[in-house]
């Protein structure tokens, strides 16, 4: 239980019943235990909590904007893609900005494009510089930008 509390003064949550207390603690266990268990099998990385550990699978299929395609095309096929002997960890490199939340926008286009010109910057001048996502949202006069964007 104290894990969990520290996990909800962390995030800053807050429930106004305590039937809601206990169905948000009980999310936050199943995924403590996910946690654990992937993280004891397996060194490449690390797991942990972070603001969705406390939300339904429905709810969090709220912050998606990705739409599948109508048609899937043969180059959705990555089963025989070539696979790299090596591997860098671009976090320890220092390439990799903190994690953002983009809401529930659906603007994950964004998010991939800033990470990618926010690590390419970092490799070529040393220097990791956070860049707004909502610059690149703003921009599309359709639908605002959330949805996947257009």
């Amino acid at each position: 239980m104290a894990l969990f509390m520290q996990h909800v003064a962390d995030f800053g949550l807050s429930y106004g019943t305590v039937e809601e207390f206990n169905f948000r603690q009980a999310l936050w266990g199943l995924v403590d235990e996910q946690i654990s268990t992937v993280n004891a099998e397996q060194s490449d990385f690390t797991l942990g909590h972070n603001f969705l550990s406390t939300w339904t699978a429905d709810e969090k299929k709220r912050l998606n904007g990705w739409k599948a395609p109508m048609v899937p095309s043969e180059e959705d096929d990555f089963a025989d893609a070539p696979v790299s002997n090596g591997s860098v960890n671009w976090v320890t490199k220092g390439a990799v900005t903190p994690v953002k939340n983009q809401g529930s926008c659906g603007s994950c286009w964004s998010f991939s494009a800033t990470g990618t010109i926010e690590g390419a910057h970092q490799i070529a001048t040393g220097n990791l510089e956070s860049y707004s996502e909502q610059l690149f949202v703003s921009c599309d006069s359709t639908n605002g930008g959330c949805n996947g964007g257009v």
